[in-house]
């Protein structure tokens, strides 16, 4: 009985350590019932947006402050699984805003991968672990949009370079 307790412990925790976390206390994977119970702010997505994937925002945060300036957080679940976290700056975001973030996410995480103007504004982008990447797009070309976005590394894709 003692082998078989440290077998489901081992087994729980190699689980455990492989979860990738995305953002706060979600990780990769999660099930709706899991985000919801880690982020009890999380209610259904009141319009539910969806990604090119087919991964589809079913949970959101109405607002959450960062750095002064306010955002939607956007669960985006495939499969039931959680693949990717989206803040989209509520307002209208600036080029200082984006620049802010940077800065925190740099603090946060280390120099970015890359980070400059692209043909519809700027971007920055950053590696957090094998398999999660962070990226702050900001649009000002046709209106303004900045998103922070937390996503899971396409694996299946990348193994078969």
């Amino acid at each position: 009985m003692k082998i078989l307790s440290i077998l489901l412990f081992a087994t729980l925790l190699c689980a455990e350590a492989s979860a990738q976390a995305l953002w706060q206390n979600v990780s990769v994977g999660m099930t709706s019932a899991e985000v919801s119970a880690a982020q009890p702010s999380a209610k259904p997505a009141t319009k539910p947006d969806s990604l090119a994937s087919g991964a589809t925002c079913d949970l959101q945060i109405a607002s959450t402050p960062i750095d002064a300036a306010d955002y939607r957080v956007c669960f985006f679940f495939k499969n039931e699984k959680l693949t990717q976290v989206t803040l989209g700056a509520l307002g209208t975001p600036s080029k200082g805003q984006f620049d802010g973030i940077v800065t925190l996410l740099r603090a946060k995480y280390g120099p970015e991968l890359s980070q400059g103007p692209d043909s519809l504004g700027y971007r920055a982008e950053w590696k957090v672990s094998d398999a999660v990447n962070v990226s702050v797009i900001y649009i000002d070309k046709v209106g303004r949009l900045m998103n922070i976005v937390y996503q899971t590394r396409l694996a299946d894709e990348r193994n078969k370079l």
